[in-house]
Parts: C-alpha cells; structure tokens; sequence
C-alpha cells in the first residue's frame, strides 16, 4: 500500500492539467457559441466580410493560448 502513495502525488498535477484543459474547452466552448450568434448578427447587419476578419484573429488568438497551454504541459 505505501507504494501507491508516490503514485498518487505524481497523478495530482495530471488531475490538475486535465481539469485545466476542460475549462479551456468550456470556455472556447461558450465563446464558439457566441461568435456563432454575432455570425447571425452581422449576416443580419450586412456586416459579414469585416466579421469575419474580426473572427479570424480571435481564432489565432485562441489557437495560440492553446498551444501555449500543450507546451506547459
């Protein structure tokens, strides 16, 4: 029984990343959500193409933070 202890320690910062990464994932998640309804919006507002631009660097963005989140792992 004393041998799973040392186990246990080493799988609390794997807990920790992977309860990190579903947060993450929520969030892009909820923030998907939301581009899509402001994608209804501007194809209602005629404003598409500049949306669209807007988009394109938020999903850099978000990449970005996902890669820096698998790095730290």
């Amino acid at each position: 029984m004393p041998h799973l202890i040392p186990r246990l320690f080493k799988q609390e910062p794997l807990q920790r990343k992977i309860t990190q990464l579903q947060d993450t994932i929520r969030e892009r998640d909820a923030q998907l959500v939301a581009a899509g309804k402001e994608v209804e919006k501007a194809k209602q507002d005629g404003q598409l193409e500049t949306f669209m631009v807007v988009a394109q660097r938020q999903i850099a963005y978000l990449e970005g933070q996902v890669r820096d989140l698998q790095k730290a792992e």
